[in-house]
């Protein structure tokens, strides 16, 4: 088992153990301990060899759990396209696919109109091949083929369709006057001519606009929020969006401006204007300030006032550039980013963790937690933490920001206990993540799910974090300030500039909350999964502030993605166990060969890597020709075949492994084949 849990986590799953033929969880938070960390997954096997393998898909993911004895049956799913598929041990099938972007917290928990089909996304787990059923049965892997996107005809079956809250219907508030109404007409026309009008690129964000401007009117114009999102969604069509991707920014947007409701102006004096501008009423909307009593023009918290148009996310910049020295100017606009991102948690899906890393001490760590002590939302410093539930109790009211200095002391996985820490820092990136924890109630204890949505800071000298956690974080290093380029933080002289940036902040944030909630900014092609989460709240916050600062996100992005694809191809990001032997597979594979046989190729990759492939590896023993099949057969479905010239030789065709190679962007290997006669895989009876 141990071999296929480990596999699973190369491909970025994470797993974790179950009690050997039982779906019950073998440590002690379920899911919520869920890893890729080789060293984690290799001691739990290590300690249960035979315990069964559980995974959490990945987020994006839905999976339709099949089972007959329930009446489930494949063919309720309609046709489907090839996709990631496993054979239950109990008879049923788990059917992997893609969402849509966005949409995973509307997942239904059954296949709607289906008896029998359950639908499984990030938040649960699967038991995984070659797991034992509870009845004796083995979960089989029957079709490889990369998750497909859902079908369109399953969606609706799938996703619960967005309901938009209703409001009373009331008048329309110029008692007895028509004219009420004739601005509401203008106003919808307009929207729907906005939207009619939109050039490529700006298609949604025009819809999403248009649907937050006519929220805002629905109540005092007492129309049908129904009926407005079904036009909406028509013109939508009209200019070639998805239905299913409009129909969610409709819902969102409308929702969003109802919470925002304005009254309709009244027109003495204007001549019968509607408060629009222009004269077509194409790409624009209904006027949002000024005397039209509208909303969100500007916000004031603690006396202090601030305008939509100010620019917060410069001043916070400067700010910390008078105090803090960072190795590159992108990284105070990330500090910058993510200070100001604490204060849209009820708006974001998921909130990157920030870490503050330095090769040395005293290069401006602490300076930078004390100054997010008074700049982000509901900051609390942890200079020591110690129980993961006390974690939980902190954050279960309200997602406040944790500051984590030292933590590579606090937060060193060899210390006992650090462990389930990692696991509600890692559950509480993404909106949804609880934790159970024991409470005292009048007859004793009973547990409690504590949400573990927060942002989070770690700071320390290099800290040893799994990578699990690592690939939640966006990394900022700071150095010495050895010439004295930034300001000293004496407390004492800058406390209430401190206190009067926070409170602009935190006025900006809500002047500009429900936009937020709504836009869904593309990121630069290649940031998915992953990065994908890190970096769209930043995104989002950076495209309402405007000016430079979603091309300064997009260009964070790229960046971080070229570097890290630097480092793994210079070998200083240590490579999964699956994803290495390809690798090393290709180097020691000979240009004109078309077949290696299994001992051979062993032999030649101990040879070249002995540190990764001989008995002094990581891995305590010399690689077999039964461990390698192993690899070969769970990571990528590659079997050995029998040389035709000699039936005796079992071995690998460079065909067999064009799939592997091509994936990780490697030239096909050697030359093409000649018929061989497949065999069984190595390794699998083992």
């Amino acid at each position: 088992m141990l071999e296929h849990a480990l596999a699973y986590a190369a491909q970025g799953l994470e797993v974790f153990p179950l009690v050997p033929r039982t779906k019950r969880p073998a440590t002690a938070h379920g899911k919520d301990d869920a890893t890729t960390d080789p060293a984690t997954i290799r001691a739990w096997w290590t300690a249960t060899p035979d315990a069964n393998i559980a995974a959490r898909p990945p987020a994006g993911v839905v999976v339709l759990d099949v089972d007959p004895r329930h009446g489930g049956t494949l063919d309720a799913l309609g046709d489907l396209p090839p996709t990631y598929r496993t054979k239950t041990g109990g008879g049923g099938w788990h059917v992997w696919a893609w969402l849509p972007e966005g949409i995973e917290d509307r997942v239904r928990g059954k296949l709607d109109g289906a008896e029998g089909i359950d639908v499984k996304t990030s938040s649960g787990y699967l038991v995984m091949p070659p797991s034992v059923h509870p009845d004796g049965g083995r979960y089989v892997l029957e079709d490889d083929t990369e998750p497909a996107d859902l079908p369109a005809h399953l969606l609706d079956r799938v996703v619960r369709r967005p309901v938009v809250r209703e409001r009373p219907a009331v008048a329309p508030r110029i008692n007895g006057d028509e004219r009420g109404g004739r601005y509401w007409a203008a106003a919808l026309a307009a929207e729907l001519d906005a939207v009619a009008g939109a050039p490529e690129g700006s298609r949604n964000d025009t819809l999403n606009r248009a649907a937050y401007n006519l929220g805002t009117l629905v109540v005092a114009a007492g129309a049908d929020a129904n009926d407005v999102a079904d036009q909406l969604a028509a013109a939508a069509r009209g200019i070639g969006l998805d239905d299913h991707e409009a129909a969610a920014t409709i819902r969102s947007g409308l929702t969003a401006g109802m919470d925002q409701p304005r009254d309709i102006p009244d027109p003495s004096g204007s001549s019968g204007s509607t408060g629009l501008s222009g004269s077509s009423g194409r790409g624009t909307a209904p006027d949002m300030s000024g005397s039209t009593g509208s909303t969100g023009s500007s916000g004031s918290i603690e006396g202090v006032t601030v305008d939509r148009t100010e620019p917060i996310l410069d001043e916070v910049r400067d700010w910390l550039a008078r105090y803090v020295r960072t190795t590159s100017p992108g990284d105070l606009d990330i500090l910058a980013l993510w200070a100001v991102h604490t204060h849209f948690m009820g708006q974001l899906y998921t909130t990157p963790r920030l870490l503050l890393d330095s090769p040395m001490p005293e290069a401006g760590k602490t300076t930078v937690v004390e100054h997010f002590a008074r700049l982000c939302f509901s900051p609390s410093q942890a200079s020591a933490l110690s129980s993961a539930a006390l974690l939980a109790r902190m954050v279960r009211s309200e997602p406040r920001t944790l500051l984590i200095d030292e933590a590579d002391r606090n937060l060193d996985p060899k210390r006992d206990g650090v462990g389930d820490l990692l696991s509600v820092i890692n559950t509480g990136y993404k909106r949804g993540g609880t934790r159970p924890v024991l409470v005292p109630v009048k007859d004793g204890w009973e547990v409690q799910e504590m949400s573990t949505y927060s942002p989070v800071l770690m700071a320390g000298i290099s800290p040893n974090l799994p990578d699990d956690t690592r690939s939640r974080c966006i990394r900022v290093v700071l150095m010495r300030d050895h010439d004295d380029t930034v300001e000293e933080s004496d407390w004492e002289a800058i406390e209430d500039d401190a206190d009067q940036l926070a409170a602009r902040i935190a006025a900006w944030a809500e002047v500009v909350a429900d936009e937020v909630a709504v836009n869904r900014p593309p990121l630069p092609e290649g940031i998915k999964g992953r990065a994908r989460e890190r970096w769209s709240p930043l995104k989002r916050i950076a495209t309402v502030a405007g000016g430079r600062w979603p091309a300064t996100v997009d260009e964070l992005a790229t960046t971080e993605a070229e570097e890290l694809k630097t480092e793994r191809e210079e070998g200083h990001v240590q490579k999964r166990p699956a994803l290495a032997l390809i690798d090393h597979i290709a180097e020691v594979w000979k240009p004109w060969e078309s077949f290696v046989g299994s001992e051979d190729l062993v032999r030649r990759l101990i040879i070249a890597h002995p540190e990764v492939w001989g008995a002094e590896s990581s891995y305590g023993r010399a690689l077999t020709v039964q461990r390698m099949g192993r690899m070969l057969s769970s990571a990528y479905k590659v079997h050995t075949t029998r040389q035709p010239t000699d039936d005796r030789t079992r071995g690998y065709t460079a065909r067999s492994l064009d799939a592997a190679t091509s994936g990780l962007g490697l030239p096909p290997l050697g030359e093409p084949d000649e018929p061989v006669e497949a065999a069984e895989p190595d390794g699998m009876t083992a």
